[in-house]
């Protein structure tokens, strides 16, 4: 018998012969005297999260261990192992295990998400991310439907509804609350030749696309622009990641559409009769480029100089003003109100009286200001006649105040017409016209001369723009009348005139025959 390092072995033979299974050696149990293995911990190095735990465990056979945290700030250790994360640091763990110290390095980390709460739009993106943490994150969502989630934590927001994402770090997990809102979408009212926008309520998203059913219809580009092409219906779909919008637009004519853009699908006969007319107008006095102030101003000239007031009272409509060229001031001012309904500008027509007599006019709103505008009274007459090129600026864009000098109105049925930027407009505009005309006058002595310069033989016609005293106009008249008889010996002098004051100004409108 022979004992080898505790294991005893016995020589039969010169073979060892203790028995084979399978052509496998094999010691009988009985025959076999087994150390104990060292002592270990099943690890000397961890991390976890503030209050996250993990158990160490001593490996080998023992009879007693002990446990203890060497910082209980930063982690704390129970009897049987467990050590739980308290704050962000580091300190070690120590197992006594039969009077052998063993020991673990533990690194308590504060993982933060950024995010703990979003509302967010359909199409957008957010990137969350851990703070607190050198370990790998993983990132879920609890409805890929709603919010996708890739592996470094950057969502998109598909459609509307509500999910949640969660990060984890090892065993915490930090989660983020979404909730992606329904889009605000709507189409304005459009007519044919008109352009819009689809409406998103201010707000900007990514992945936005649009698309119309019937772009021979209403048309729309990539940027949400709409084109009104003819009347009829079309599906205009708005798509924003997986979120689909829909809604069916009607485009549907009117006269004043017609006026404007010149369509005239959808007009019965005498509607396209007119509007093809008034197009025709618009087309001519206004452009592009043009201010809808500027375009105002064109248009309301354009009616003074093409009509002719109807003192037989027997023409009312906008066709007698724009065929015929006649009209009682209902016909002007239903013009007027046709052309501002084609630009798009807010008004009304003021039915009240103008010296004493039944009269009607215009009320309109220009960049949140109300202003009058009395077209009728600012087409000139001279001795009951129609002034044939001539207009007056007395009733244009004016307040409240000036009107009521000679018009009467019911004022709490309207909206208030306190003025504006644009109330010095045509005062400004025709100074900046007379001085480039040499037709400005400062004094009475510039007038004379300027009208003594300018008259010729035979009849010639003035519009002089004046800012001297008028108090004693008929001496003044006199005078002028006295000047031109004094240049143009042997002829004889006649002045008529129309006057109208212009802001701080006075419009003369002079005819002087020289015969």
């Amino acid at each position: 018998m022979i004992r080898i390092k505790g294991i005893m072995v016995v020589a039969l033979a010169g073979l060892l012969s203790l028995g084979t299974v399978s052509g496998f050696l094999f010691v009988p149990q009985d025959a076999v005297s087994v150390c104990a293995a060292s002592n270990s911990l099943n690890k000397t190095k961890i991390t976890i999260s503030k209050g996250e735990t993990f158990s160490l465990q001593v490996r080998g056979e023992y009879k007693s261990v002990v446990w203890e945290a060497e910082n209980k700030k930063i982690a704390t250790v129970s009897d049987d192992g467990m050590v739980t994360g308290v704050s962000a640091g580091e300190t070690m763990v120590y197992a006594t295990v039969d009077g052998t110290k063993f020991q673990c390095a533990v690194t308590v980390e504060a993982p933060e998400l950024n995010k703990t709460k979003l509302t967010a739009r359909v199409g957008n993106t957010y990137q969350l991310s851990v703070s607190g943490t050198g370990r790998k994150v993983s990132y879920r969502s609890s409805d890929a439907g709603t919010v996708k989630v890739s592996s470094k934590g950057k969502m998109m927001f598909l459609k509307p509804g509500n999910a949640t994402v969660t990060a984890t770090v090892g065993g915490m997990r930090l989660s983020c609350k979404v909730t992606v809102s329904r889009p605000s979408i709507s189409i304005p009212d459009l007519v044919p030749g008109q352009e819009g926008a689809v409406d998103l309520n201010g707000k900007t998203y990514k992945n936005i696309s649009f698309k119309s059913s019937a772009p021979e219809v209403l048309s729309v580009d990539g940027k949400g622009k709409l084109t009104a092409r003819k009347p009829g219906t079309a599906q205009i779909t708005v798509k924003i990641a997986d979120y689909i919008w829909e809604q069916k637009v009607k485009v549907v004519n009117s006269l004043p559409a017609a006026v404007r853009y010149g369509t005239y699908e959808g007009l019965d006969k005498q509607e396209e009769k007119l509007a093809r007319k008034a197009h025709s107008i618009f087309a001519t006095v206004t452009s592009d480029g043009m201010t809808d102030m500027e375009m105002i101003a064109a248009l309301h000239d354009y009616i003074v100089l093409n009509t002719a007031y109807d003192t037989t009272y027997t023409r009312y409509s906008i066709e007698d003003t724009l065929f015929d060229g006649m009209a009682v001031c209902q016909g002007y001012a239903e013009t007027m109100n046709l052309f501002l309904d084609a630009l798009g500008i807010e008004n009304k027509l003021v039915y009240g009286t103008g010296g004493g007599i039944s009269h009607v006019w215009n009320l309109l709103c220009l960049d949140g200001d109300w202003y009058h505008m009395d077209v009728t009274w600012d087409d000139p007459l001279l001795d009951g006649k129609d002034m044939p090129g001539k207009v007056h600026y007395e009733y244009f864009m004016v307040t409240d105040d000036v009107m009521a000098k000679e018009h009467t109105w019911k004022r709490s049925d309207y909206p208030a017409a306190l003025g504006g930027k644009y109330g010095d407009f045509i005062k400004d505009k025709l100074e900046e016209d007379a001085k480039k005309e040499g037709l400005f006058a400062r004094t009475e002595e510039e007038l004379i001369d300027l009208v003594v310069e300018r008259a010729e033989p035979g009849r010639s016609e003035l519009t002089v723009l004046y800012t001297g005293d008028t108090a004693d106009f008929n001496s003044m008249l006199q005078r002028i009348v006295n000047a031109l008889a004094k240049a143009n010996p042997g002829k004889k002098t006649t002045i008529s005139y129309s006057m109208a004051p212009v802001g701080e100004y006075m419009q003369f409108m002079l005819q002087v025959e020289l015969l």
